[in-house]
């Protein structure tokens, strides 16, 4: 009995301590851990390998088809389309060569190269662009049509055999466009509207040259259109005078309508339309009517 007494003393104290907690199995399946462990990190080596590897490749094939997309889609040929003789295509199918030849037909942008076209070609209005793959660029250009016959007289000095001093006036004429820029015609413009500039004409005159700003254009046409109808009768032709910002505006009878562009032309206009149905004389021949003063109106008979 006090044997087994001791026996079962002893087994208690082998518990306590953990004499029986099997370390072989602990043993083991910590080898087991760690030999899974080398394993992934081997997978993981192999696999970042492959992506090293795969990177490099996606690369050298996204630089061999650029490459290839450059050199295949790259502008070789320039077309010019026009709208109308007016438009000078040699002109600017030399200036779109030296400027869009020899690259890629996709990288060049329709805003850019619209604003590039009209900067060095100002009587341009508007620019279409097409693509014909794979290497030819088509530009369809058009211009403002015509607005006016401008007419200016340009005075020559000479000296004569006796040694007098010869002044001779010489008139020019040119067409101009909506923009207010010189301009070529077209067969039916010929009997476009006359405006004729009071003040002498400039030295020299490029055919690009703007010799009215559009702002002004616009005021001279709406003012014509608006006395048109008030008068009931079409304006024929029209005296400039550039100092005096000053247009007068002359009718089918030949009454010249004097209107000062310092001051709205509408307002002019709508003066002497309420004028009309208050004085009667204003519907007699006359010579010219001024609207420049406010408030007021001048008139004179032939």
């Amino acid at each position: 009995m006090g044997n087994l007494f001791a026996r079962r003393k002893l087994k208690r104290r082998g518990q306590s301590r953990g004499w029986n907690k099997r370390p072989q199995k602990l043993e083991l399946t910590n080898t087991k851990r760690k030999k899974d462990g080398v394993f992934k990190r081997r997978v993981k080596k192999i696999f970042s390998k492959i992506q090293i590897v795969a990177l490099i490749i996606v690369l050298i094939g996204i630089f061999l088809g650029s490459i290839v997309f450059f050199s295949f889609f790259t502008t070789q040929n320039i077309r010019v389309s026009r709208t109308d003789f007016r438009i000078d295509g040699e002109d600017i199918a030399e200036y779109a060569q030296q400027a869009y030849i020899g690259k890629n037909i996709f990288l060049l942008r329709k805003v850019s190269i619209q604003s590039e076209l009209k900067k060095a070609f100002p009587e341009i209005a508007t620019v279409e662009i097409e693509r014909e793959l794979p290497k030819t660029l088509r530009l369809i250009i058009s211009t403002e049509p015509v607005a006016f016959r401008w007419s200016c007289e340009r005075v020559k000095k000479s000296i004569s055999e006796t040694g007098d001093i010869i002044q001779t006036t010489e008139s020019i004429a040119f067409y101009v466009n909506r923009d207010g820029r010189i301009t070529l015609p077209n067969p039916d413009e010929q009997e476009a509207f006359l405006i004729y500039e009071k003040a002498p004409c400039p030295n020299e005159i490029d055919r690009r040259q703007q010799i009215m700003s559009t702002r002004t254009v616009d005021e001279i046409f709406a003012a014509k259109t608006l006395l048109a109808e008030v008068l009931q009768e079409p304006i024929d032709r029209a005296g400039y005078f550039r100092d005096a910002k000053e247009i007068h505006l002359i009718s089918a009878s030949n009454i010249a309508f004097w209107i000062d562009f310092s001051t709205p032309a509408t307002e002019q206009i709508e003066k002497f339309r309420i004028a009309l149905t208050l004085e009667p004389k204003l519907k007699s021949e006359l010579d010219h009517v001024d609207l420049r003063v406010p408030e007021k109106i001048f008139y004179a008979p032939k």
